[in-house]
């Protein structure tokens, strides 16, 4: 079944990151549709959550470089 989540993605600090963290999302079969936003850091994807679990997804965006979790200080 096809399903849309927003992520907050933390750690992207230009468009170089938009793009590859694009890339990386663009990559996945289970995903169909990816928009990503350096201000506010944020990810849209529609994807087949038969595919891919939330998890899956935060996954991808870690191996990209990024958090979907602000770092603790």
């Amino acid at each position: 079944m096809r399903k849309t989540i927003t992520l907050p993605v933390y750690g992207m600090t230009c468009d170089g990151c938009v793009n590859a963290l694009s890339r990386v999302l663009n990559a996945s079969p289970a995903i169909s549709q990816t928009s990503v936003t350096l201000s506010p850091g944020e990810v849209t994807l529609d994807y087949d959550d038969s595919k891919a679990t939330v998890d899956d997804l935060k996954s991808l965006i870690s191996q990209a470089g990024f958090d979907t979790t602000p770092l603790k200080k």
